[in-house]
């Protein structure tokens, strides 16, 4: 997790042990993970708490979404090429 994101994840992690449900995260806001050489990278996070006879425990799937962002990135800039082709021949 990037340095700059640390002290919020604190407080966001003990207010989902509150109360603990499945949940899919990243709907809402770009979330970033940190690769072992530094670099941000975008991802979706999903969260599914597991009841064990040891405790509560939280399952974390993380989905490295960067060709997804790409993509997305790449249609849009095509549309809007689209749209301006379109505008200068109208």
């Amino acid at each position: 997790m990037p340095q700059k994101y640390r002290g919020s994840h604190v407080r966001f992690r003990g207010v989902y042990m509150t109360h603990p449900e499945p949940r899919h995260m990243g709907m809402s806001r770009d979330l970033v993970a940190l690769r072992s050489d530094g670099t941000e990278f975008p991802v979706e996070i999903g969260l599914t708490p597991i009841a064990t006879s040891r405790g509560e425990y939280v399952m974390a799937v993380m989905v490295d979404i960067t060709e997804r962002k790409r993509a997305e990135e790449l249609r849009l800039a095509n549309a809007s090429v689209s749209s301006t082709i379109r505008t200068y021949r109208s």
